[in-house]
């Protein structure tokens, strides 16, 4: 019996228009009134999450930035914090300060140059003030091309950081983040916190940064519109985030 689900968000709880089905809400509600704890394991925004969890609360923990934060939804605390560097945020805007970046805070992004990730993204006025006056736990380096993507993943392999290449609208966006920190270590951390054995836990996954958890919990589901490096290594798979593909696994194992 599973006693704690860990989901992915964007492009696997919440579909193209980013919403979530009422009917997948009420199968989440129905699993946490049998004390089975559910978690948003997510390289997104924590604040961007969040946002979803203030009108009809159904989340337990935020594991936010690839592992780079743990949010407790019930406490509303940070149980754990680990932020990029100064002198990697540095070196990294001295590499590349010719294209656009984006810097997240826990609470916002903050973007220099055109590229504006959301509405509420704030441009950045003073560089330096505002690198030693934030903690940053995740930096987004802006392409128009793949081969431009892959040329600054490989740049970054030299500065010690973790890198994933997401394609949206058209761009190639390297996603950089603590080289430190990753999902499943969050998992240990929650689990131990509510004595829960890794193999009570399953997992919705979605990215490439979800392979980390696929050998060391009970069981993980891929949603159909995975990356293929995930579908190669998970067993099962479940319909697309379109098709309520986590609902499915919800009803299946609960």
């Amino acid at each position: 019996m599973y006693k704690m689900v860990v989901s992915e968000f964007s492009n696997t709880l919440i579909d193209s228009e980013e919403a979530i089905p009422h009917s997948t809400m009420i199968e989440i509600d129905r699993l946490r009134r049998d004390n089975v704890i559910y978690t948003i394991c997510s390289d997104d925004p924590f604040y961007m999450i969040n946002e979803y969890n203030k009108d009809f609360p159904f989340i337990d923990y935020i594991i936010g930035y690839n592992g780079g934060m743990i949010y407790d939804c019930l406490s509303k605390n940070i149980i754990y914090s680990k932020s990029i560097s100064n002198s990697i945020i540095k070196k990294i805007y001295k590499l590349f300060s010719n294209k656009d970046l984006v810097f997240y805070t826990l609470d916002y992004g903050y973007y220099l140059g055109n590229y504006n990730n959301f509405d509420y993204s704030k441009k950045i006025d003073n560089f330096s003030e505002f690198v030693s006056s934030n903690d940053i736990y995740r930096i987004d380096i802006v392409c128009d091309k793949v081969k431009t993507s892959e040329e600054v993943t490989k740049v970054l392999e030299e500065v010690g950081v973790s890198t994933y290449i997401v394609k949206k609208n058209n761009l190639y966006i390297v996603e950089v983040y603590n080289k430190l920190n990753n999902k499943i270590n969050c998992i240990k951390k929650i689990s131990k916190i509510n004595k829960i054995k890794l193999d009570e836990i399953i997992g919705i996954v979605c990215n490439e940064s979800d392979c980390c958890m696929v050998n060391d919990i009970g069981k993980c589901v891929v949603v159909k519109n995975a990356c293929g490096s995930l579908k190669k290594i998970c067993k099962e798979k479940t319909l697309s985030n379109e098709e309520k593909g986590e609902e499915q696994v919800l009803k299946k194992y609960f």
